[in-house]
């Protein structure tokens, strides 16, 4: 027979455990495949070409307690994806553990219970930005010291030694103000800490009246009111913000110049920000995109989220078995849930409001991080909720589905990212095949396939000018070479009709300037085809091609491309190791043939594809070598490629057309290869 203290060493065990294992199930098994994500792309960029001191430049502006923090990673890990993204794994998970610490201090005689909401807090499925793994690196981490800095503050408050005492004091107000500082709309959940600190007064001074146990509560709170005291003195009256979404003066004066407009829309963006955070996240099926996947993939995510319900009912079991589930009344007289519901709602309301006051909202996906903060309070709420269930077996399975609901969440947003990230890694390394260099000042019209990366265009610039113009400068701000375009009819029409456009652009610590005269558009139209380098003389067009490019494909520079330059060798820990030379190498390498007229060299790949067998997943892609069958006049191999694309109307089309082109423009056919191609192609 185990001791009662050895029951409950035993018990924090399987609780740590369990929210480790499950946390691991949820999270890791991707993490090894993750790389670099979107905006990412300019954290690494930036400080590979500016060197020392651009993340501190970068930040200077808004948030200067991440300068150092990113120094201080990239000085550890460089730009190699894993560490960071297992870097955001334990912070998560430490802020986990540091749930547990928290709940256990607010309800020491609901241990099951405090369990239950620490898991769901690591769990929370409404933070789906996890695996960008540079930019994440402030937002998680602040989430475990916020966590922590609460949990200290009960602890101080409990502790009755003066050296315990002051040691967590002083951890509480340390850890507060890094937590703000590193992310500062988080101070909305200094509100909480208050909630909580009345929570523990009030147990420990049951008999006192309500307006006793305020002011007791601000009396023990009163050393806390530091930490958003401080950081608000030295945020309002010291430190001058260049950065207009955080400057809070010029964010308040919209509802100075509007109160009526723009409260009515504090109010329905706090509403709504509210529900994404205290509902929807355990609601809403986030992980629909995971049906995209084929039916493998599926059974995979169901077995793992299954395999984390079975982890949790096992752990049940076996507590179960050194302790049964306390129902122990609070020392309050009231149900603890009544209490978790009733500083669960309010906080995340409060949670929440500096992100609104900055005329900001809380979603799902893009904007999940303003709801991070807060989640701590929605673990809360939710615990609350389920716990108010009156039947054990109802809420175990309630709890269950909850968890294994949240695994299928991070599972499958997991695998969406990776996809795009494979599908942007393995564009790039067809470019390198096809483009051994890019002249500087190019600016790029990129369509990835099934990636719709809209304003975000260090997709497009941070992975061209990492492969191309990675040299370090060592000046503030990095400049680009290679410039983008964002995604979407906006820009193509904008191009047509200012085609010598030029303006500079500049975010935080790096520029570039966009010229309309020097576009260079790639494409790769679905997964299935090969990237097209558009050659305005005879444009490669899909059926599904986006309107975007079929609009400035006109105005592609294939020139652009320097085809007597070493190519790069992008990095396997970031590009994905280079794919197997199969159709798209060859296609890739007569593209670039053709681009210097060596018509010889096409007809030598052109007999690597012949005898390895090789067929493309889109017609067009026949091109290239249909030109040089027809220029050299290789009628047999000229009508073996009909063959294989002739059910195909619209290959024959563009073959029809681009071959007349070639023989117009100063490439003529012999009149028996053209009147072979009339017949083979232009015929109805």
């Amino acid at each position: 027979m185990l001791k009662p203290q050895g029951k409950l060493n035993y018990q924090l065990l399987i609780e740590i455990l369990l929210i480790l294992v499950i946390s691991a199930i949820a999270f890791l098994p991707n993490l090894t495949r993750a790389g670099i994500y979107r905006d990412d792309w300019y954290y690494v960029l930036d400080r590979m070409i500016s060197g020392p001191g651009v993340f501190q430049e970068m930040f200077s502006i808004d948030r200067p307690a991440r300068g150092p923090l990113f120094e201080a990673y990239y000085q550890l890990f460089e730009i190699e994806p894993l560490p960071y993204h297992l870097s955001s794994y334990v912070w998560r998970l430490s802020g986990g553990l540091a749930a547990l610490y928290l709940f256990k201090l607010l309800w020491p005689n609901q241990k099951r219970a405090a369990l239950v909401m620490a898991l769901l807090f690591t769990l929370f499925p409404g933070y789906s930005r996890l695996l960008e793994g540079v930019e994440n690196q402030p937002r998680i981490l602040s989430s475990f010291l916020q966590t922590l800095s609460i949990a200290l503050t009960l602890q101080a408050i409990k502790a009755n030694r003066t050296i315990p005492k002051t040691l967590a004091w002083a951890g509480s107000i340390l850890s507060g103000w890094a937590y703000i500082a590193l992310l500062d709309f988080s101070i909305g959940m200094e509100f909480f800490r208050l909630l909580c600190v009345f929570l523990l007064v009030s147990h420990e001074r049951q008999g006192l009246p309500w307006l006793n146990k305020l002011w007791a509560t601000l009396h023990s709170w009163a050393l806390a009111a530091l930490i958003p005291a401080v950081f608000l003195f030295w945020r309002l009256f010291i430190f001058q913000n260049e950065r207009p979404t955080t400057d809070v003066g010029l964010q308040l004066s919209f509802l100075v110049d509007a109160p009526l407009r723009t409260g009515l829309w504090w109010l329905i963006r706090l509403f709504q920000s509210t529900v994404n955070i205290a509902l929807l996240p355990w609601a809403i099926p986030a992980f629909q995109g995971l049906f995209g996947f084929n039916e493998f993939t599926i059974a995979l995510v169901v077995f793992t989220a299954v395999a984390a319900g079975a982890c949790l009912l096992l752990a049940y079991r076996l507590l179960d078995k050194l302790a049964p589930e306390n129902e122990e009344p609070n020392p309050s007289g009231i149900g603890w849930q009544v209490e978790a519901i009733l500083i669960g709602l309010p906080g995340i309301v409060i949670g929440v409001l500096p992100v609104i006051m900055a005329n900001r909202y809380a979603t799902l996906g893009n904007y999940s991080h303003y709801a991070l903060p807060a989640s701590l309070a929605s673990a809360v709420l939710a615990g609350g909720l389920i716990h108010a269930i009156s039947s054990r077996r109802v809420r175990l399975g309630v709890i269950t589905a909850l968890v294994m609901f949240s695994v299928l969440s991070h599972y499958s947003v997991s695998l969406q990212l990776i996809r795009e990230e494979t599908v942007i890694s393995n564009f790039w390394h067809q470019v390198v095949w096809r483009a051994p260099g890019i002249q500087a000042g190019t600016t790029l019209v990129v369509n990835y396939p099934s990636v719709d990366f809209g304003q975000d265009v260090d997709t497009v610039a941070g992975p061209a000018n990492f492969l191309y113009f990675p040299e370090q400068t060592n000046q503030i701000p990095a400049i680009y070479q290679l410039s983008a375009l964002e995604q979407g009819e906006y820009a193509s029409k904008d191009v047509l009709e200012n085609p010598e456009k030029t303006y500079p652009f500049r975010y935080r610590t790096h520029a570039s300037v966009v010229n309309y005269a020097n576009l260079l558009v790639m494409t790769q139209p679905t997964e299935a085809s090969c990237v097209h380098v558009i050659d305005s003389r005879w444009p490669r067009q899909n059926p599904g091609e986006s309107y975007s490019i079929l609009l400035v494909g006109q105005r592609s520079k294939v020139e652009r491309i320097l085809t007597d330059a070493v190519p790069p060798k992008p990095a396997e820990s970031i590009f994905g190791p280079e794919p197997a030379q199969r159709w798209c190498f060859y296609y890739q390498k007569a593209e670039l043939a053709l681009q210097n007229d060596q018509w010889e060299q096409i007809l030598a790949l052109g007999e690597e594809v012949w005898a390895q067998e090789l067929r493309p997943g889109d017609s067009i892609e026949w091109l290239p070598f249909l030109q040089a069958y027809a220029i050299t006049g290789d009628l047999p191999h000229l009508k073996s490629v009909e063959k294989q694309a002739r059910r195909d109307e619209f290959f024959r089309k563009q073959a029809c057309q681009t071959l007349h082109t070639m023989h117009e423009n100063g490439y003529p056919l012999q009149p028996q290869v053209l009147d072979e191609v009339n017949r083979l192609f232009c015929q109805e």
